[in-house]
């Protein structure tokens, strides 16, 4: 199936892309309040000495984190939603898929990890998924706090 948008969609599944859409801007929002954390913290004269330019360095990777998982989980979200909708049309199409459920089973996750998208079948990547939505929270509220204590 494409990635073109589809023009009818049930309830649900507009709740969904409702829902993808506020994480890619959770993620987008959490890599700007990063930078701002960043340039606040570090400021502008980071390259004058090699200790902080490489304290600023670590600081900047450990700052956009946070954005990175989130966009990460964003996109196996997104493939994973493109993947049930192509079952869902094979499904509408009338294809049967007959057999044991743990063959059937075992089919998705191959399809999973051909789409890229088997880390959504571990447990641990739910954990850091939820770690980094945290994190990014604390990173806006960091960020938000930063600047209005800059501009006091």
């Amino acid at each position: 199936m494409s990635d073109a948008p589809r023009t009818q969609l049930p309830p649900v599944a507009r709740a969904a892309v409702q829902g993808l859409a506020a994480l890619w801007a959770l993620a987008l929002q959490t890599l700007i309040a990063a930078a701002v954390v960043w340039w606040l913290v570090f400021g502008p004269g980071w390259l004058t000495e090699p200790a902080r330019a490489g304290f600023a360095v670590l600081g900047a990777v450990a700052l956009a984190v946070p954005g990175l998982l989130l966009l990460h989980f964003w996109r196996s979200l997104r493939r994973a939603a493109f993947m049930i909708a192509e079952l869902a049309d094979r499904t509408a199409a009338g294809e049967r898929f007959d057999g044991p459920p743990g063959f059937f089973f075992r089919s998705i996750r191959l399809a999973m990890r051909q789409r890229g998208i088997g880390v959504l079948a571990k447990p641990w990547y739910w954990a850091v998924a939820a770690c980094g939505f945290g994190s990014s929270i604390a990173l806006i509220l960091a960020a938000m706090v930063l600047v209005v204590r800059a501009l006091v």
